[in-house]
C-alpha cells in the first residue's frame, strides 16, 4: 500500500508540476492528498499529507520530495491525524525560514 501511495504522489507531482500546491481527492484509491509546494529559484520541495479513507489503513502519512528525487516518508501516524498536519506545517515553516516560497492546499 505504501508504494502505491508513493506512486500516486509522484504521479501527481509530474502531472501538475507547476501548480501552486499538490492536492487530489481520489476516492478510487481511497486516499486524499493535501500539502505544500515550495520553490526557491529552480529548486522544488513537495510535502504531502496522505489521508487514508480505509478504516483498516493508517490515518495519515507525511512525505517529502526534493525536485524529482525519491519520495521520503517523514511520518506515519497510526492514530492521530493532527500529527501529520503538524509535521507538514513545521516542515514548510522550516523551508520558509530559509527563504523558500511555500503554498498550501487542503490543509
Amino acid at each position: 500500500m505504501f508504494y502505491f501511495l508513493q506512486f500516486i504522489c509522484l504521479l501527481a507531482i509530474f502531472l501538475v508540476p507547476h501548480s501552486q500546491a499538490v492536492i487530489s481527492d481520489n476516492h478510487d484509491a481511497n486516499m486524499t492528498l493535501a500539502g505544500y509546494y515550495c520553490k526557491n529559484h529552480s529548486e522544488i520541495r513537495t510535502i504531502n499529507i496522505i489521508y487514508s479513507d480505509k478504516p483498516q489503513g493508517l490515518p495519515c502519512q507525511v512525505t517529502f520530495q526534493k525536485n524529482s528525487t525519491e519520495v521520503m516518508q517523514l511520518l506515519e501516524a497510526k492514530r492521530n491525524v493532527e500529527a501529520c498536519k503538524n509535521k507538514a506545517v513545521r516542515m514548510a515553516s522550516r523551508l520558509r525560514d530559509r527563504g523558500w516560497q511555500c503554498q498550501s492546499s487542503g490543509i
